[in-house]
């Protein structure tokens, strides 16, 4: 069994998203941009207020969630908690 500083790093993988095609690189603002569209397009009530620190609180059409509005593009495990917890799907954002 090899030691800590004897591991084999295995540096040539693949990246991530290359391997799920199905993920989105999309930023807070774009993600924020589309969910204002599709409630004025549906008909929903939607409201953004501000949260701690460069946080966002959204509430979509009775459902609540937590969005960081930070540069980078949001992870994709954090992109599909957001849309799981307003109930929305990515062909609904027309991603």
């Amino acid at each position: 069994m090899p030691r800590m500083s004897q591991r084999i790093c295995r540096c040539d993988t693949l990246d991530v998203r290359a391997q799920m095609p199905d993920c989105f690189a999309v930023k807070s603002a774009e993600l924020l941009r589309r969910l204002n569209r599709l409630a004025t397009k549906r008909g929903w009530e939607i409201m953004a207020t501000r949260g701690s620190g460069s946080h966002l609180k959204v509430r979509l059409n009775g459902k609540t969630t937590v969005i960081a509005m930070h540069r980078t593009d949001l992870p994709t495990g954090t992109f599909r908690k957001v849309l799981k917890d307003l109930g929305v799907t990515t062909d609904d954002l027309e991603l």
